[in-house]
């Protein structure tokens, strides 16, 4: 799948309109402190000054804050006695819309597990009365998960502190920031979207970020 220019023109138009925005106006606050990061860069530019280790500063970073973010989001789900992987698969039934069903493949796909995990997902939140293995209405010869009304209480509480958690991880960010940080996120995913599926090459080719894809 190519991802369509109007996609990426979107992207940049955000990142265009944040900029000027930005332009000529300097925030007013505080530089912050080192952390283990710039540590890390000072030390190999110190050690190895021929290469330039820039990147760092924003992969170290994102992976950095991610583990971060996976661990507070984590601790949302576990007051409520799920599993991450439990949590994603009753948001992908309830987001999907009445009657809130999904074939285990096309759940797989969506998430992109394997069978065997999601097999093992769906077998730990039927136990728990959360979902319930139902006849595809199209394939008798095929099975369908839908949601309970107790899964659908329970996931529709739980997005609501989830979302709660989110804003607040973000609280540091004003509303031009997290524009302008989305929309340079989403023009990194599609190009790591793309190098990643790509079997040819092991390296990451920016000039085409589509490429594979």
């Amino acid at each position: 799948m190519r991802y369509g220019s109007s996609a990426r023109g979107h992207s940049a138009e955000i990142v265009d309109q944040v900029s000027h925005t930005h332009e000529g106006r300097q925030l007013e606050r505080e530089p912050p402190a080192p952390n283990e990061i710039d540590y890390i860069i000072e030390q190999w530019r110190r050690e190895r000054p021929d290469l330039d280790v820039s990147p760092l500063a924003i992969i170290g970073r994102i992976s950095r804050v991610s583990r971060c973010f996976e661990r507070a989001i984590e601790g949302t789900f576990e007051r409520y006695g799920l599993s991450s992987g439990g949590f994603y698969v009753l948001a992908a039934l309830r987001r999907s819309g009445s009657p809130f069903r999904m074939s285990p493949t096309k759940l797989g796909s969506c998430l992109l597990v394997s069978g065997g995990t999601m097999t093992h997902r769906i077998d730990r939140l039927e136990s728990a009365r959360l979902v319930v293995r139902t006849p595809d209405p199209g394939d008798g010869r095929a099975s369908c998960v839908s949601l309970t009304e107790l899964g659908k209480g329970l996931v529709d509480r739980v997005m609501e502190a989830h979302n709660q958690n989110e804003h607040e991880m973000l609280v540091v960010l004003n509303p031009e920031e997290k524009a302008l940080l989305a929309a340079l996120l989403r023009k990194l995913e599609l190009a790591a979207t793309g190098w990643s599926l790509r079997d040819d090459t092991p390296h990451f080719d920016s000039r085409n970020p589509s490429a594979g894809s």
